[in-house]
């Protein structure tokens, strides 16, 4: 795996690891003020969203052994 590519899928491990649960989310249609303020929510709450590549996401789950995405990706 190329290192840039390595990176982002260890950043995404570090989301995974700091969480107690994930929300998988097609987010196609939502827009920057709408993004904004679901981010300012979550970080009322102390969470957080992030939008990673689905293949990334599919390594650093498969990292962290999580069951297989692939049906919600």
């Amino acid at each position: 795996m190329r290192a840039e590519k390595q990176l982002l899928v260890d950043e995404i491990e570090g989301y995974l690891n700091r969480s107690n649960y994930v929300f998988l989310a097609d987010y196609s249609r939502i827009t920057v003020p709408e993004a904004e303020e679901l981010r300012g929510n979550l970080a009322e709450l102390d969470a957080e969203f992030h939008v990673v590549k689905n293949s990334a996401l599919r390594v650093a789950a498969g990292n962290r052994g999580f069951p297989d995405l692939d049906e919600f990706l």
